[in-house]
């Protein structure tokens, strides 16, 4: 007779299933407090700063002369600095006409500090309506520091 005893086979399932279960929970944990972590830091870095950044630009006086829109846009807030600069949406009725890079060019618009402005011109041979509606969006906020207005 044999004197080794084995496991049976009904009791090692249970122990791999016992183990693939432990396994699972584990890597869930895991992945579930990384996914809590990694969605808390990217809030603090785009949605705590844009807070900020709402309502912060105001576009003090805009004109349509030719094929050049100018206006000056201001940065309203006390504290608040807008550092990576700009872009300008320009669209006529439900027609956008432009899209532009106000960090380069004649605007050269970088940084604008609390309570400062800046005269922009943006030059385009599409515009010849009397009438655009202008979005200008912070590059480090768009969807918080923008401002929209009418020029004719």
């Amino acid at each position: 007779m044999n004197s080794k005893k084995a496991v049976s086979p009904l009791i090692a399932t249970i122990l791999l299933i016992v183990v693939a279960v432990i396994l699972v929970a584990v890597v869930l944990t895991w992945g579930r407090d990384f996914a809590t972590d990694a969605l808390a830091d990217a809030d603090g870095m785009a949605g705590g700063a844009c807070n900020e950044a709402i309502g912060t630009l105001a576009i003090d006086s805009c004109s349509v002369d030719g094929n050049v829109l100018s206006m000056i846009l201001r940065n309203r807030s006390g504290s608040y600095v807008h550092s990576t600069g700009f872009d300008a949406d320009l669209s006529s009725g439900n027609d956008l006409i432009s899209v532009t890079d106000l960090n380069s060019g004649g605007s050269a618009l970088e940084l604008l500090n609390p309570g400062q402005s800046a005269a922009i011109s943006i030059e385009n041979e599409n515009i010849t309506e009397n009438e655009y509606e202008v979005r200008v969006k912070a590059q480090d906020c768009p969807s918080d520091g923008y401002v929209v207005k009418t020029c004719s």
